[in-house]
């Protein structure tokens, strides 16, 4: 009974723990070419979040993916699909990584989804 209610508690932590990734994560660069970024995740449960990553520059290249990621063990969310190999979610205290691999066919050369992306305060 009693390793059956630390389990129930840490799945309850767990759960919790990535509805707090929920929110809308931003990135702008300070340099001259003028690059916007927005990452918009929601929880959808205790292994899933949807996720919506859109990116822009100032000389008109732009992006945007989105679907559905799963978390791995580690508590990192990975989404393979269409044309995008993979992009890897690396949460941390209101910022959010993101790395991509082969995912060119959603975006222009110069505006890829690879970056930290700020936590934006509701």
């Amino acid at each position: 009974m009693i390793k059956f209610c630390f389990i129930l508690i840490l799945f309850s932590f767990q759960n919790s723990q990535f509805q707090n990734y929920e929110g809308v994560y931003d990135f702008s660069s300070n340099k001259e070419d003028g690059i916007l970024g927005r990452a918009t995740i929601k929880y959808l449960s205790a292994d899933e979040i949807n996720f919506e990553i859109e990116v822009a520059t100032a000389s008109g290249c732009t992006g945007l993916i989105e679907g559905i990621a799963k978390f791995t063990n580690q508590g990192v969310a990975r989404y393979s699909g269409s044309e995008c190999e993979e992009l890897t979610f690396r949460f941390g205290k209101n910022k959010l990584d993101v790395d991509e691999k082969h995912c060119t066919n959603h975006h222009g050369i110069v505006c890829h989804f690879a970056r930290t992306y700020y936590k934006q305060n509701n």
